[in-house]
């Protein structure tokens, strides 16, 4: 079965809503905080989450984020099943990278399934 970048889970997936008022991110993308809204990460920012599917509110900018539990995410190629990972040099913005000790671990290959879901091409499950 095909999953779709930002999507969740299941139950064990914990879910916040943060500003995304400029409107930068998409659902997989992994996102740190700068100048008070989520933004596509990199290096220079601490991974917040990765944004979940679903539109920002209108009047507010709040957009979901997913801050724990298995999620798919934006991934580097390279990225491997068991693999630690965080936002970092080599990466395009909002790619998770392989890091030793990262705060992200890798549940599939880029490309990969997890539990019988496939992640598309570009993105990986990952337990955050």
């Amino acid at each position: 079965m095909a999953s779709e970048p930002g999507q969740n889970g299941g139950d064990s997936t914990t879910t916040i809503g943060y500003s995304d008022a400029s409107d930068t991110t998409e659902a997989g993308d992994a996102v740190g905080i700068t100048g008070g809204e989520i933004e596509p990460g990199t290096d220079t920012e601490n991974l917040l989450g990765v944004r979940a599917r679903g539109r920002a509110t209108e009047n507010s900018g709040i957009a979901p984020v997913h801050v724990g539990g298995p999620t798919v995410a934006a991934v580097e190629g390279s990225v491997s099943e068991g693999d630690d990972l965080d936002l970092g040099t080599t990466g395009a913005d909002g790619e998770l990278e392989t890091s030793s000790g990262g705060p992200a671990h890798a549940l599939s290959d880029a490309g990969g399934s997890w539990r019988g879901q496939d992640a598309p091409a570009g993105y990986a499950w990952v337990l955050l």
